[in-house]
Parts: C-alpha cells; sequence; structure tokens
C-alpha cells in the first residue's frame, strides 16, 4: 500500500477512536477546573502522538523527507473531519460544555502540532 494512503488512513483511525473516546467519556478528560490534570492531559498526549507516529514511520521504512509527507498525510484527514465535529460539537460532544468544547480545540491544535513536528524530531537513522 502506498505510504501516503496507509498514513491518512492511520491518521482517520485515530481521529475515529479519539473522537469517539470524547464523545463518550470526554467530560472525564476534560476537567478544566483542574489545572494540573489538564496540564497532565496535554503532557501524556506528547509520548503517545510521538510513538504513533513513529510505529507509522518505522512500519514503512520513510526516509527522512517521507516522513513529512506522512506526518501531513497522518494529520490532514483528521483535521478536515474536526471542523466538522467541533463546529457541530452540541451534536458530536452531547456532554460537553462550552469550556469543555474550548479546551477540546486547543488540545486538537496540541495534537496536530505534535504529529507536524514529529519528522523533524524524530529522525530515520542514516545508514
Amino acid at each position: 500500500m502506498n505510504y501516503k494512503i496507509y498514513s491518512a488512513l492511520t491518521g482517520l483511525s485515530v481521529w475515529l477512536m479519539a473522537t469517539l473516546a470524547f464523545r463518550w467519556w470526554g467530560p472525564l478528560f476534560f476537567l478544566v477546573e483542574n489545572k494540573l490534570l489538564m496540564l497532565s492531559f496535554y503532557a501524556f498526549t506528547i509520548p503517545l502522538i510521538f510513538l504513533i507516529c513513529q510505529i507509522v514511520f518505522s512500519r514503512l521504512s520513510l526516509s527522512n523527507c517521507k516522513r513529512a509527507t506522512s506526518a501531513l498525510a497522518l494529520a490532514i484527514p483528521g483535521m478536515l473531519a474536526d471542523v466538522i465535529s467541533i463546529s457541530f460539537h452540541d451534536l458530536v460532544f452531547p456532554g460537553l460544555n462550552l469550556a469543555q468544547v474550548s479546551n477540546l480545540g486547543a488540545w486538537v491544535l496540541w495534537a496536530y502540532v505534535l504529529v507536524l513536528i514529529s519528522p523533524f524530531l524524530l529522525k530515520a537513522k542514516e545508514d
């Protein structure tokens, strides 16, 4: 399978799993009054995103240049889907109040930034 398609399908799968998790258990993740918990959630996202990206990059044996393209393919489908899901948050995330949706939007941006910088931080091994 083409690495761009594989990356896009992986990104869409991760988006779907995260969206379903936040739909069902979102209020447990976004306890906005608890700043330490929110910071911990953001911090936990760093190794999780880098692990997902490293698995994709390694499984496909991508060069550094192709890793950047793969990261774009990982991020773009979810970014487009989040435009819709966050715009219609009252239907997609009915358990979240506006403060929680705001934090969800910020977290989503954080996660996509991590995906997009991952090829620059997770370099392929030189032969």
